[in-house]
């Protein structure tokens, strides 16, 4: 609804991509390392399945959105592939999402417990060139659909 309202009155909305029915998911062989760590964890799934949905609204309905936090790589891959299709669509990353992965988390500082959660080697990695290439931004208000507003 937010995002066909946004349409309407011409707005981006922004979407901090976190389904809450999966993050409780339990059958997450991860969950086990987190919790050896102190942290409950949260499937990947939890964050690309907020994407996947929203992508297919922002394409029915020609509305825009805004991918706060993205921590993964398939969530890259799945933006660029809907920006190729021309949907409308921007995303960032948090600092700490491309410079540490969840082996800090081995340390049980409290710091590191941010949300969504640190991710894998890989997943940085997909993030820094995400960065590189544009397709990510740093801070929202670099962000090219927050110009002018």
């Amino acid at each position: 609804m937010a995002l066909d309202y946004g349409r309407m009155a011409g707005l981006l909305i922004i979407q901090h991509c976190q389904d809450p029915t999966a993050s409780k998911c339990a059958v997450d062989e991860r969950r086990v390392l987190f919790n050896d760590f102190g942290n409950e964890g949260e499937p990947g799934f939890a964050e690309t399945v907020i994407i996947s949905r929203d992508i297919e609204i922002v394409r029915y309905l020609g509305s825009r959105i805004h991918f706060a936090h993205v921590s993964l790589r398939r969530s890259v891959e799945l933006i660029r592939m809907a920006r190729k299709q021309g949907i409308q669509i921007t995303a960032e990353a948090t600092p700490h999402h491309f410079t540490l992965t969840e082996e800090v988390l081995k340390s049980f500082d409290p710091n590191l417990k941010v949300n969504p959660p640190l991710r894998t080697a890989d997943d940085v990695k997909a993030i820094k060139e995400a960065l590189k290439t544009g397709r990510l931004t740093v801070l929202p208000a670099t962000c090219p659909a927050y110009r002018g507003r």
